[in-house]
């Protein structure tokens, strides 16, 4: 909103958008989790944003000033002398001046556009912005104070700990309790096999970390940090937390992924940790099926793919 120019912001509307307004544009099922993120963030956040006149440059029918989409499409007539109306046209010493419209506005777009502070800043552009920062931006300041006050947070390098674990109650939770002590990260690390490492249970959280990470079993150890992390947040703040076996299947997916990018053991069963295809007996044939079902489009599908021993 702030940053148009921005590659990334070009991009996300011209794929996602199709010309609406972010604040209006729903989600589908086929949008990337990118997208579908952004707009989950969008609906969190909606409410704080408000549209701040600068020159009053944008247009009274077909710019999106009201967060719910341009007006032009709710209008049955626009007189001619109306056409190219844009805000600054309606604000007269800070407030606005309706009178000088020749089209009736429907009730519901006067209420949306008495919301508008009717004050003209020469030299910005008109923008939407964070109604509680001064420099009309949301920070990470904001998202702490209006999201996630209760939620120990880190600063700089230092942990901040709340007096005890959420999750398993432990007196007092460090980073190596989060990272590596809590029963629940236990349960993620046993699953990789993690306390027959040499040196897992030794060391300051710093040492532990840098020792870990450069070992043989750097991978799997970074996966093992970022999956146990994932997984703390999915039971704070989701409704319907992960069981172990979910969180499992994610980091199986995501180290394999990053297995895969980076050829590393290519060809070797031992550097996988997801189930792979195993081939049947020779003179066989394995099929394998899967199916699938969205209860948005009540759509399923379903599958299969047939191969011998040689894999064709």
């Amino acid at each position: 909103m702030h940053k148009p120019n921005k590659l990334w912001v070009r991009v996300l509307p011209h794929k996602y958008l199709s010309n609406s307004s972010v604040l209006q544009v729903q989600a589908k099922p086929q949008d990337s989790p990118v997208s579908k993120g952004l707009l989950n963030a969008r609906d969190r956040l909606h409410t704080g944003f408000v549209f701040r006149l600068s020159i009053g440059e944008t247009s009274l029918w077909h710019d999106d000033w009201s967060g719910m989409g341009n007006i032009a499409p709710t209008i049955p007539y626009v007189d001619i002398h109306d056409v190219e109306r844009k805000l600054c046209d309606l604000v007269v010493n800070n407030a606005w001046n309706l009178q000088v419209l020749y089209t009736r506005l429907p009730v519901n777009v006067l209420h949306r556009l008495q919301k508008i502070k009717p004050s003209t800043v020469p030299n910005r552009h008109d923008v939407w912005t964070w109604e509680t920062n001064t420099m009309g931006i949301y920070t990470v300041r904001d998202a702490y104070r209006t999201q996630f006050k209760s939620i120990p947070i880190v600063l700089g390098a230092r942990w901040r700990s709340s007096p005890s674990c959420p999750h398993c109650s432990a007196h007092e939770e460090d980073v190596l309790h989060c990272l590596r002590n809590c029963r629940h990260s236990q349960e993620l690390w046993l699953k990789f096999g993690a306390f027959t490492w040499p040196n897992f249970t030794v060391g300051d959280h710093s040492s532990w970390i840098r020792s870990q990470a450069r070992s043989s079993n750097g991978i799997k150890f970074i996966m093992g940090l970022w999956g146990v992390l994932k997984w703390r947040h999915n039971m704070i703040f989701e409704d319907s937390p992960w069981s172990l076996e979910e969180a499992w299947r994610w980091v199986c997916h995501e180290h394999d992924e990053i297995v895969a990018v980076l050829g590393e053991g290519a060809g070797s069963m031992d550097c996988w940790l997801g189930s792979r295809w195993q081939p049947p007996l020779a003179g066989s044939i394995k099929l394998n099926v899967d199916g699938s079902y969205q209860a948005v489009d009540e759509c399923s599908e379903a599958g299969g793919l047939a191969r011998d021993s040689q894999g064709n």
